[in-house]
């Protein structure tokens, strides 16, 4: 008999004699079992993490909602954080001349199509309400654009109607899509 199966073997009876079920015993396992992945998947998410904090010096918090959302609408995670950082450089604060605010400068008659439960521009400036709004509409631009992120990338920096009057004259410029780019490279 092999000295596992002996100690496993010592251990049920130990256990039975204490009054715990054989079934109770493989709960505690595989209990412990899902903390260990846990804890290895809370791991890996650090190291990820670790991974863009240094390569684009992101502030944690705004990593962590980028990533939720990026997670729930299919986005990829460093085109986001490079397209954040350069429509804000990570200022929650941020107000374009076209008056686009926060971390992903949405304006606001954009954000209010996007979600028509915001009541005003200033929750534009809550890094949460600002990476998911902005977040779905360049999902919506994806999507209209069969998957392009350049497409959808020069669309949310120029405009839906700009990019639109571009296309339809078959010149379109795409320095924003090169910085974006540029950076995740």
């Amino acid at each position: 008999m092999h000295s596992g199966a002996v100690l496993t073997g010592l251990l049920l009876a130990v256990l039975f004699l204490c009054g715990l079920s054989t079934n109770m015993v493989q709960d505690t396992i595989h209990s412990q079992e899902a903390e260990i992945r846990a804890l290895r998947a809370y791991a890996e998410v650090l190291e990820i993490d670790d991974y863009f904090f240094q390569k684009y010096n992101i502030p944690y918090d705004y990593l962590v909602l980028l990533r939720k959302e990026c997670r729930r609408l299919e986005l990829d995670l460093d085109f986001m954080i490079a397209l954040m950082r350069i429509e804000s450089n990570f200022d929650k604060n941020a107000t374009s001349r076209k008056l686009a605010r926060g971390l992903m400068q949405v304006q606001w008659t954009t954000a209010a199509d996007v979600d028509s439960n915001l009541t005003s521009f200033w929750q534009l400036y809550d890094p949460r309400t600002n990476i998911r709004v902005g977040c779905e509409y360049f999902r919506q631009l994806l999507d209209r654009y069969e998957g392009s992120y350049r497409a959808a990338a020069i669309s949310y920096n120029r405009g839906l109607t700009r990019y639109e009057e571009e296309l339809s004259r078959g010149y379109i410029r795409d320095r924003y899509y090169r910085l974006i780019m540029g950076i995740v490279e």
